[in-house]
């Protein structure tokens, strides 16, 4: 005869315990994926939201730049004028000489040799030394006294301390000055040989960068294109 279990319910309770852990494990795993699936929800819904708002923005930007005035540089040589007005006047100018509107077309559009300079001179990072707008700094530029691009410079007379030794890399003071014009040859000349001749009271530090004399050209159209 087999011996009778003393404890007839111990086995019951048992799983009674184990079935009772598994229900309170489901319910937690119930709760904590409702509360991310809300999460993701929340987070989808806040995206949208930002998506929408941007989209907003941009309309609402685009449409202020098709119905108002503004000038477009800071030197207010260039305009714009709402797209109804503007292409009621390109309708009258067109009416009046063809001819000569396209042309005026032509005349207002970028010189190509002044936007090749103007990529030139950020690949060849000349504006970490060289200041073109007053409110952006060149760092680089303020330590060595570099001469700046802004204001009225083009065709005028700058002094210049001439190099001892031009066959050497390295700038020597000879004490020499000379009164130079800021044209396109003394630019020219100071990207190919920068320290020939330098700048009354700036610190030599410019190194020759390889450039060819198309490209030099096209950095002088450029710099010409900041004066005033």
């Amino acid at each position: 005869m087999s011996e009778q279990n003393p404890n007839p319910d111990s086995g019951w309770q048992t799983y009674e315990v184990a079935a009772i852990a598994l229900c309170a494990g489901l319910a937690l795993w119930g709760l904590m994926s409702g509360a991310s699936s809300a999460r993701a929800r929340a987070m989808h819904a806040e995206r949208a939201s930002d998506r929408q708002k941007a989209r907003e923005a941009a309309d609402a930007k685009a449409e202020t730049a098709l119905t108002t005035f503004a000038a477009l540089d800071s030197k207010k040589t260039r305009f714009r004028v709402p797209i109804d007005l503007a292409m009621e006047q390109a309708a009258i100018k067109m009416g009046e000489d063809a001819g000569a509107f396209r042309e005026s077309l032509n005349q207002g559009a970028p010189d190509p040799l002044v936007e090749q300079g103007k990529t030139l001179s950020q690949t060849k990072i000349c504006f970490t030394c060289h200041q073109i707008d007053s409110n952006t700094p060149a760092p680089a530029g303020l330590a060595l006294k570099a001469p700046v691009f802004m204001g009225d410079f083009w065709g005028k007379e700058r002094e210049v301390q001439l190099d001892a030794d031009p066959a050497t890399p390295i700038f020597e003071p000879s004490g020499e000055f000379e009164t130079v014009v800021m044209d396109e040859a003394y630019v020219m000349e100071s990207i190919e040989k920068p320290m020939l001749k330098i700048t009354k009271g700036a610190i030599p530090g410019m190194a020759p960068a390889p450039t060819t004399e198309e490209e030099r050209k096209a950095l002088a159209a450029y710099i010409k294109s900041l004066s005033e």
